[in-house]
């Protein structure tokens, strides 16, 4: 898989101290079909883009209707079967504990425009492809269904939980917390946090 915006990557090769083996995708660039950074109709620039060695392409930009009050991102993805999909979707919206692939990029590219958290379109590209040593997939239909993207999120966190890797672990970890503490996710939850009830939000 590749994900924009990443100039340095994990070395799949350190083992010192017992350290897990860092699966390679985390660092192989190779195979995938070339990322889909103008789109096709309207030339717009990706805020993001990634690709995937099965084939398929996914890109977020920026909608006709967006703005700071209307967060709402066009989201896309070609499969090699021809398989297209293209949602306009609020990013502020989206619980990544139940999201689809398309809706977790809108996610990604929500927080990306707000600066918060950092390296947000990073921790995305990797809840998308899990923490097995074989990325997950997404055609056009895959990407319809919904995940906990906390659940790969955290296996990110415990791979890179060292020294060595703590520049990953620190965004992965401020992430996961920043879905499982946002107050308007949590709200979609129907969870109600301490300092909600005590009337600070």
């Amino acid at each position: 898989m590749i994900v924009s915006g990443i100039s340095s990557v994990i070395s799949p090769t350190t083992t010192a101290n017992n350290i897990k083996d860092i699966p390679p995708f985390l660092s192989e660039r190779a195979n995938q079909p070339p990322l889909i950074y103008n789109d096709p109709d309207s030339g717009k620039e990706a805020i993001y883009a990634c690709a995937w060695n099965y084939g398929s392409q996914m890109s977020v930009y920026y909608s006709d209707s967006f703005s700071k009050e209307n967060p709402v991102f066009t989201v896309k993805i070609w499969d090699k079967d021809n398989g297209y999909v293209t949602q306009d979707i609020d990013g502020s919206k989206v619980d990544p504990t139940n999201a689809t692939a398309l809706e977790l990029l809108a996610f990604g590219a929500y927080c990306d425009d707000r600066g918060y958290p950092e390296d947000a379109t990073m921790c995305v590209g990797q809840m998308l492809a899990g923490a097995d040593m074989d990325p997950v997939q997404y055609d056009a239909a895959s990407s319809q269904i919904k995940h906990d993207f906390t659940v790969p999120l955290k296996e990110h966190m415990e791979l890179t939980n060292h020294p060595a890797y703590m520049f990953y672990y620190v965004r992965y970890k401020a992430m996961y917390d920043f879905i499982k503490e946002r107050p308007d996710i949590n709200s979609i939850n129907r969870i109600k946090l301490p300092y909600m009830e005590r009337g600070y939000y």
